[in-house]
Order: C-alpha cells, then structure tokens, then sequence
C-alpha cells in the first residue's frame, strides 16, 4: 500500500475525465503519494448530490457517508463540488479543509473567469498537490505574509493565480515538511511540484496527446454533428458517422464494433426524428440507430466518456437510463445562426475532456 493514498470523489456530475488525467500524470511521476478514483461499485455515488450551493459541513457530512458506503482504508479524501461553497464563517470559498478528518474539498465554480491559469486540470492539480501537501503535514497553514509559495493567504479568489505560479513552497514550510516525512516522500512531493510549475509555463508542451471522439447523429443531425466537429477541431480530433466508418464489405453492428475500439470518447447528436406511441400519446424521440450508438458507447467507453447532445427548445423523450451521461445542451437562436448556437456546447464538451 503506497505511504499516502489519495482518494478524489466527485460530489454531482463527474468531472472524472479531467481528474483521471491528472490522476495518471501525477502517479507517473513517483511512488509515495497515489492518487484514485472511488472504487468501480462507487464510480456514481456522487452523481445525486449535485447542488448549486454547498457548505463544508454538508460535504464533510457526504464524505463520512462515503466512507460507511465504501468500506475500507480511506485516510485522505478530496471532495470535489461544481456549485458555490461556503462554510460557518466565510462565504463564497474555492476551496477548504477539515482538520479532524482528513477532508478536503474544491469547488470548480467560476474557475475561468476567477482564476483563469492554463486550464482547469492546471487550477484542479494545484489543489491535489496543496491539499496532499496539508494532508501530510496538517502543521503548515496559509501564511498571512506573501512569502511566493503555494500557502501564501488567499484574500480574493483570483490570488490563487499567483499561488498556482509561485510554483513552490516557502523555506518555512519545507522545513515543516521534513519534520513529518522522509527524504524520499519529500522528494515526491517536490516533484509534483515542479511539474505543476512546469504546466503552468509551458502548458502546451506538457499537454497529453489529442484525444480522438466519434460524432454520432441521424441524416437529419448531421449539420449539427459537423458545427460540433468544426467547434473542437483545434483540440480534438473527431470523426463524425457520415467520414469513412463504415467500410462498405462490413455490416453496420460490425463497422460499429469497430469504431468503439478506435475512440477514446463519443459524441451523440440527438434530434427528434421519429414519433412513438406511448401511454396513449405520440411523443418526438431521437432515432432508434443513434441511441443504439449512445448505448454501444456507453457499456464500451463508459457513461464519462459518452456525451450526448440535443436542443432544449425541441422536445425530446429521452430513455430514463440516460441519466449520468453528460448532457450538453444548446437554445436555438432567433438570428437563425445554428454556429453560434453550438458554440457553449463545444466549450463544455472541452471542459469534460480537460482540453479547455
């Protein structure tokens, strides 16, 4: 069992994409601190606590039910929350600690325009590194003096820029730090560190490869489909359902067996094309082949990694086993521009895969 497991839990939708590269960037680099998901039976158990405001103690009180849930050696948990967080005695936090119990939790509201670093893995990496960090060596607090370290007190959210640049811990806190560990967990820990420093100056260099996404619609979504892959061109590679997949000597579910294997994500433009008869009604549902698609995705990639997409303005019966797949959603325009409509669906498609 590695010296420090850390253990990062999503309370609401998960965020699981971006945490599991950080997750695998951050292990790749030394032994002592790992790094996890929940457990595969947990990987949801956050999903129905989203909320758009949350307080440490309602948190603290999630994580405690998280422990009874998961059973197991939990030492540290770090919480991560997608609404505004406040506690007792300080409204509107980015982030917080229970010194009792070992948790953490960081909030990713309002991150671009608050703090605006790289990106939101940079903003996510310096809260696992800090919090490891306080995990460890509970005895280093935020310094009221700057001092160009990462403990340096935050008074507004966007000092945490600086923090996240500083790129180091102060002489004081170092000498506290070695009180606590040995050489080598220290020397983990400086490594993480620097690799932070090193993706916030040079964070096109140290980015992981293009991910690579397949874009599924009916003929009658295909405009859609290409906005999409014309929206996300300069940082993913996508291929939509209509550009050379299925080869002509091959049958559709093979042609498709196919394509699972190649793709890291999937997205699934729904339109209503077709008509149902249920409960007495007619009601407008995508068409059967693209939600065949979204459940061959699903079971092959999983639900982080499949999207769906579809018009708010258009009413859609969508199958009730779709929740926990991630939604984004566009409003038509009055202007007509279906573009510029699209547009907030690929920046959040980006946020997902942590390439924003």
């Amino acid at each position: 069992m590695p010296a420090y497991p850390i253990e990062v839990v999503n309370l609401g939708r998960p965020e699981k994409i971006i945490t599991d590269n950080i997750i695998n960037e951050l292990n790749a680099l030394q032994q002592d601190i790992v790094f996890s998901n929940p457990p595969e039976h947990l990987k949801h158990w956050g999903v129905p606590f989203e909320r758009e405001n949350y307080t440490t103690q309602y948190v603290w009180e999630k994580l405690r039910e998280y422990k009874m849930s998961s059973k197991g050696f939990h030492p540290y948990i770090l919480a991560i929350v997608h609404g505004k967080l406040s506690s007792e005695n300080l409204s509107n936090l980015f982030a917080s600690r229970s010194e009792e119990e070992s948790f953490a939790v960081v909030t990713t509201d309002g991150w671009e325009e608050l703090y605006a670093p790289p990106s939101l893995e940079v903003y996510l990496m310096y809260y696992f590194i800090r919090y490891t960090i306080s995990f460890i060596c509970p005895e280093i607090k935020n310094h009221v003096d700057t001092r160009n370290c990462f403990f340096d007190k935050k008074i507004h959210k966007p000092d945490i820029k600086l923090s996240i640049k500083s790129g180091r811990i102060c002489d004081s806190c170092k000498s506290a730090l070695e009180k606590w560990i040995d050489g080598h967990t220290y020397n983990s820990i400086l490594k993480l560190i620097h690799h932070l420093n090193d993706r916030v100056n040079n964070h096109n260099i140290h980015r992981v490869k293009r991910h690579n996404a397949f874009v599924g619609s009916s003929s009658e979504g295909l405009k859609i489909a290409e906005y999409i892959q014309i929206g996300l061109e300069d940082t993913v590679d996508t291929t939509i359902w209509s550009q050379d997949i299925f080869a002509l000597s091959k049958g559709n579910l093979e042609n498709l067996a196919n394509a699972v294997k190649k793709f890291e994500y999937a997205i699934l433009v729904l339109t209503p094309d077709d008509l149902s008869y249920k409960r007495g009604s007619m009601e407008k549902v995508p068409r059967d082949n693209v939600l065949f698609e979204l459940g061959l995705f699903m079971g092959a990639l999983g639900r982080d990694r499949t999207f769906m997409v579809y018009c708010k303005d258009e009413r859609i019966n969508l199958p009730t086993d779709l929740a926990g797949i991630t939604a984004a959603t566009y409003k038509r325009r009055d202007d007509g521009n279906l573009s510029a409509a699209i547009g907030p669906v690929c920046t959040k498609l980006k946020q997902v895969m942590g390439v924003y």
